[in-house]
């Protein structure tokens, strides 16, 4: 595995006089071996470990990944060891030398011994020229102090370091402590550049071994002695690796085009939140009104009826997912700083449109602004320092990708669209809050209908050109597609849910009826009714959950492909190869394979290989399977999606009457089943 990150090549350090050369390497040259193990208290482990460096340029090691293996637990316990605080680029000081070694002392919450760990570095800074001696860093004499917190007032011990350099540095110690046990634990200290610094020892930190300055006391605690144990500074990157890092990620999320007009619409709103001193009872709370998304500026809100609540918030993370500034006017506004290989800090007012920004900075500290995690060409988590972090799920519409949720440990956020004109469209949104009670704190949703453009011209799609045009235009229109007209349409329907995700809150199978307007993309609301008695809160989530699973059926359904000159809008499509293969430039798939007179495939733009299946369904060629190859370097990385569609005759239409989705997210995931019965149109 190689850093991604582009560190800058020359660095000014002033003290020590070092100019390391920042590379890249691969971890796989670096190899652990645990030394020795010392038990402290409450479990905890000092573990010294020696890194061997096989390659070329010196390693500092930045995260440790430790194993413990143990008989019949499968898979085994884990933690992640971090010897520095943020950032984690461009580090240096005391490195494991190239083809030398060099000892670290981490700390484990795991209770095995010294023969049952597996350690592997997982993070790690490259250079030349960058070791430091131990620093001579000035360490006042401990005192004590008296800080006060919810738990009491109690003595606790004050200590300063001074640090000498003109870079931030963080020192890890051996801190003596006489209260509230006798032990020696490894503490660790951020010092800002040419300064002295105060810090409260007031708690123990225990595997995550970094200290804030002044934290609260739970007890009274007495430090004796600090010993430097280990050390690394904090370098610079090149001006624009945060750019680098963020823009082919940025600019594939789906994003409406400049200009989009205004678009003006209703909405209904509902929010059920647990009563005060409940845990079982919700107040509900309801609105109704109509909203307006100008071309620039806030989101304008009316309401007709009930309370704004948290309409406006809704609304403006909806919106969120298809109305941006583009990467130019992102960069000209906030910094963007990498504070990890795959990780960059957005200070400014981030991204949105509205009064509040979804990313955005309050200091120019490392952890102080909101960050996005990059994996490939999207953007797979948000989190601000070390606190938890939002998970991101996409799904791919073309060339870009559409967030369809955000989950985290305290909060699910879910995304619906439809599509009107030639734009993604937010059609629905829920949060739930879960705040740690068994049940959620509150859910809220938001349904957004009738939506209407205006001042808008028509955005006529460049058509595509190529000697392929006209054979693949054929195949193209030539099988079946689902109906774009708004129908109305009802069916019951049962959901079997399999393993993977915990989107269906427990529910192993359920069952109800659902009314529909419209279908697939162009889906303009989704109301169920629920079999049983199910909380009305989870009623919403689970309906959230459904329109989720129609969105992963649509954005992979060739049967509701958008008409071929939208589709390949500025393409260059080359003439079949022998094979039937069309190469596509400038598209949003690379190629398409066609046999018989059909399309029988794609290879997207980020690599994915598509593989459709027909049968004949009423007299009519359907796709009733689809195959997504995923590809990578890892086996976990290496999966075949598949969704299975059956599909029924209503009077003189097909609607679906089946959905089988498998593999979708990996390939321990599902397999998820949703059957349509008793379909009829209104």
């Amino acid at each position: 595995m190689t850093l991604r990150l582009t560190i800058l090549l020359g660095l000014a350090v002033g003290c020590p006089s070092q100019v390391p050369s920042f590379g890249t390497g691969n971890l796989d040259s670096l190899t652990c071996k645990v030394s020795s193990l010392e038990p402290t208290s409450e479990g905890w482990q000092t573990m010294v470990v020696e890194v061997t460096n096989r390659g070329p340029l010196a390693a500092e090691p930045l995260e440790f990944e430790i194993v413990l293996r143990e008989r019949k637990v499968d898979p085994p316990r884990t933690e992640t060891f971090r010897r520095v605080s943020l950032p984690l680029v461009a580090r240096y000081g005391r490195p494991a030398p190239a083809n030398g070694r060099q000892t670290y002392t981490l700390t484990t919450a795991l209770p095995g011994k010294k023969g049952a760990f597996d350690v592997r570095v997982i993070a790690a800074s490259w250079y030349g020229n960058g070791d430091v001696p131990k620093p001579e860093v000035k360490i006042s004499e401990p005192k004590g102090v008296q800080r006060t917190s919810l738990a009491g007032s109690f003595p606790v011990t004050e200590v300063s370091f001074t640090n000498p350099f003109d870079r931030e540095l963080d020192v890890l110690c051996l801190v003596t402590l006489t209260q509230p046990v006798d032990v020696v634990d490894l503490m660790g200290f951020r010092l800002p550049a040419k300064a002295t610094t105060p810090f409260v020892i007031a708690t123990r930190p225990g595997p995550r071994c970094f200290l804030e300055r002044d934290e609260a006391p739970g007890c009274a605690m007495k430090a004796t002695n600090f010993r430097i144990v280990d050390w690394s500074l904090v370098g610079e990157v090149a001006a624009d690796a945060g750019e680098k890092l963020l823009q082919p990620a940025y600019d594939a999320w789906y994003r409406w085009p400049t200009p989009a007009g205004e678009l003006s619409g209703r909405f209904a709103f509902t929010e059920r939140r647990l009563r005060l001193n409940s845990q079982t009872e919700y107040d509900e709370f309801t609105a109704t009104g109509r909203y307006t998304v100008p071309a620039d500026g806030a989101i304008r809100i009316a309401i007709e009826s009930g309370k704004d609540a948290t309409v406006a918030l809704l609304l403006e993370e909806a919106f969120a997912q298809v109305r941006r500034p583009d990467f130019a006017a992102l960069r000209q506004k906030n910094q963007l700083v990498p504070i990890a290989q795959d990780r960059v800090e957005i200070r400014g007012p981030g991204w949105r449109n509205g009064t509040g920004a979804q990313v955005s900075a309050t200091g120019g500290k490392v952890g102080e602004s909101e960050d996005v995690q990059v994996v490939g060409e999207r953007i797979t988590s948000t989190g601000r320092g070390d606190g938890a972090r939002e998970t991101w799920h996409s799904e791919v519409r073309g060339r870009a990708w559409l967030v369809t949720r955000r989950t985290s440990k305290f909060a699910t956020w879910t995304f619906a669209y439809t599509e009107l004109g030639g734009l993604v469209l937010p059609r629905a949104c829920t949060f739930t809050q879960l705040l740690g009670s068994t049940n959620p704190y509150s859910i809220a949703e938001l349904r957004l209908t009738e939506p209407t453009p205006s001042g808008r011209d028509a955005v006529r799609p460049e058509p595509p050109i190529g000697d392929g045009v006209a054979a693949l235009r054929t195949a193209w229109d030539a099988a079946w597609h689902v109906p774009t007209t708004a129908i109305a349409w009802s069916a019951d329907f049962e959901v079997t849910t399999g393993k993977g995700e915990d989107i269906w809150r427990g529910q192993k199978k359920f069952s109800g009826s659902l009314q529909a307007i419209g279908i697939g993309r162009n889906l303009r609301e989704l109301q169920c009714t629920f079999a049983g008695k199910l909380a009305p809160e989870l009623q919403t989530h689970l309906t959230a959950a459904l329109a989720d699973r129609f969105n992963i059926w649509w954005l992979r359904d060739p049967n509701d492909r958008l008409p071929f000159d939208e589709f390949f809008a500025g393409a260059k499509v080359a003439a079949a190869d022998a094979g039937g293969t069309f190469a596509i430039e400038h598209g949003p798939v690379a190629s398409v394979a066609v046999g018989d007179g059909l399309v029988r495939g794609w290879r997207t733009a980020f690599g994915l290989e598509h593989r459709f299946h027909y049968q004949a369904v009423g007299g009519r060629q359907v796709v009733t399977k689809v195959t997504i190859e995923h590809s990578g370097a890892k086996s976990t990385e290496r999966w075949t999606e598949t969704v299975l569609v059956g599909f029924q005759p209503v009077g003189e239409l097909l609607l679906p009457a089946s959905l089988r989705f498998e593999r979708i997210y990996g390939k321990d995931w599902g397999p998820e089943v949703i059957t349509l019965t008793n379909i009829r149109l209104r």
